[in-house]
């Protein structure tokens, strides 16, 4: 029998509402999980170690296949990735990080594809483990949906994007360094459609392009 690990919502399709995340992130995984008395699921046994041993931790099958956690560290001893598998397909959170130390992304997957909310930073600014917020957005079995944002390493906003099936699809806005809109326009499938307007740092209208609309 295939033993479910981390998220065990039932799967999310894509005709579900494209504005809703799919499913709760689970929690985070920042932990010397290995160190447990039971650190991996039935069926599997721990391999390698963390350092200054070893470089990569995790759940093995009999027959090769991670099942369970996975840790792996850089030669300075930092974490790279904290990960969930079920039987060789991430399944569960992921955290990724920068090679300062400092949290470079997060979220989960469902049998092999990004799903979720997910975030990432920028290796510098911000407080504590995390930089300052680099991108943050859903994803539905692998695909972009909904609202996507992003910022400068400032922490001012670059960009605010709507997508559909791993598509721009609807509103995109982009910033300038200081905050003011660089351009604005529509997308209808990953296809720039009707008017997009350009600005100036000042705010100024800098050109007006029209695009035609995509016709089946």
């Amino acid at each position: 029998a295939v033993v479910q690990i981390g998220a065990t919502s039932p799967a999310p399709t894509l005709d579900s509402p494209q504005d809703e995340e799919p499913a709760p992130a689970p929690a985070k995984l920042v932990d010397e999980w290995w160190q447990q008395e039971k650190p991996c699921p039935p069926g599997a046994d721990l391999e390698g170690g963390p350092p200054p041993e070893g470089s990569l931790v995790q759940c093995v099958t009999s027959n090769g296949l991670k099942h369970g956690r996975l840790t792996s560290f850089s030669k300075e001893g930092r974490r790279i990735v904290d990960s969930t598998f079920n039987h060789d397909r991430e399944h569960g959170g992921e955290t990724l990080w920068h090679p300062n130390g400092r949290k470079a992304a997060e979220g989960a997957y469902f049998e092999g594809e990004r799903n979720g909310d997910w975030t990432g930073w920028h290796a510098t600014g911000g407080s504590g483990s995390e930089g300052q917020p680099a991108w943050r957005g859903l994803y539905l079995l692998g695909r972009k949906t909904g609202v996507w944002t992003s910022w400068y390493a400032t922490g001012v906003i670059r960009e605010r994007t709507h997508h559909r099936h791993g598509l721009r699809d609807g509103l995109s806005t982009h910033f300038h360094t200081n905050g003011a809109k660089r351009s604005e326009g529509r997308y209808s499938k990953d296809e720039p459609e009707g008017r997009f307007t350009y600005f100036g740092d000042d705010g100024g209208v800098l050109r007006v392009v029209d695009h035609p609309a995509d016709v089946l």
